[in-house]
């Protein structure tokens, strides 16, 4: 299985893919996945001279925007539901600061988001609303230092259900039951 994810990652697609994931039924769409970094900028500060010296800690930034993010993943779920596939996404890892020295303010957080998509919606879609999420984050967080990387663009696909393919897992399915 890795071998075979390794090469749908970069690049060799198949015409088919019979996939025994766990479940019971026959899926014919599967999702794409995109996933992001985003690098919140502060300003590296000793906590004990904060009342002297420039300081932005991206950790509370970061905590502004997050439930942002996920508020914005709940809708666009909403809004891309189709077929076999509602998809998902999330916050899934936050890095900042130095739990051996918690007395400075780091001068980076950053995050990585997943975003799953349909059959159908491109990553570079997905892109665009995300990037317009951001925007809108720069504009409710006054003074966030955002900046945004896709590490990951993997389309999703389908297979049409009246397919020989289909039909034949369905038959077998059905021979088996």
């Amino acid at each position: 299985g890795i071998g075979c994810e390794y090469m749908l990652k970069h690049g060799l697609t198949a015409d088919y893919c019979i996939s025994t994931k766990p479940g019971y039924g026959i899926v014919w769409e599967e999702p794409g996945e995109c996933w992001f970094r985003l690098k919140i900028m502060g300003e590296l500060c000793y906590s004990g001279l904060r009342h002297i010296q420039p300081n932005r800690n991206p950790i509370v930034d970061a905590a502004a925007a997050v439930p942002m993010i996920e508020a914005w993943i709940a809708d666009y779920t909403k809004r891309h539901t189709r077929g076999q596939i509602s998809p998902q996404g999330t916050v899934g890892g936050i890095e900042a600061g130095w739990p051996f020295k918690p007395e400075f303010i780091p001068g980076i957080c950053v995050m990585y988001v997943n975003i799953h998509t349909n059959s159908v919606v491109k990553p570079l879609q997905v892109r665009r609303e995300f990037e317009a999420l951001i925007d809108e984050i720069r504009d409710q967080v006054p003074g966030i230092d955002i900046r945004m990387d896709m590490l990951l663009a993997m389309a999703g696909s389908r297979t049409d259900p009246d397919s020989w393919i289909i039909r034949s897992v369905s038959g077998a399915l059905e021979a088996v039951e």
